[in-house]
């Protein structure tokens, strides 16, 4: 059912029909589902075919929130496409954001998904940091602090991202 939608999705995208939002919605409903494990290929090939119109939307239609649901969705599904983690990237610190766009669970989501992936972005990782300093200590869980600090500390092997990270 899952990945009928996700092909259904990709058909949609493709024309432009889709949001930004609506798509996060359909790549992480597809990354929780059993299809990642069931059919890993055709699972992955809505994942890539759903990149091309994200990639082609402006930076302003991903919002914090929505870039962290996609990046969080192609890591869980152990999709790498380093075009959809440099545009994630690209969208997150992009100047039109305010600091209160950001929560402690979208910065951990995001913090977390390039961990997940074993991609190292510095100029994600300094946008983050500057973010996470203007928050409030008390809305920071155990848990994400614990993220937080791990990829700080560089407890994951991470690639670069060629381009912009």
């Amino acid at each position: 059912l899952f990945l009928l939608r996700g092909r259904r999705a990709v058909t949609y995208a493709r024309m432009g029909l889709l949001t930004a939002p609506q798509i996060a919605s359909v790549v992480s409903s597809l990354a929780a589902s059993k299809a990642i494990w069931v059919r890993p290929g055709e699972t992955e090939e809505v994942f890539r075919a759903l990149s091309a119109p994200m990639l082609a939307m402006p930076r302003s239609v991903f919002k914090p929130k929505v870039a962290a649901v996609v990046a969080s969705a192609y890591a869980k599904a152990r999709v790498f496409d380093e075009g959809v983690f440099r545009r994630v990237s690209e969208c997150v610190r992009w100047r039109q954001h305010k600091p209160r766009d950001f929560s402690v669970q979208v910065i951990g989501i995001l913090l977390f998904a390039f961990s997940r992936v074993e991609v190292e972005d510095k100029l994600l990782l300094d946008f983050l940091s500057g973010v996470i300093q203007e928050l409030d200590p008390a809305d920071f869980t155990p848990q994400a602090v614990s993220v937080v600090v791990s990829v700080y500390a560089g407890a994951h092997k991470r690639r670069p991202l060629l381009e912009g990270g």
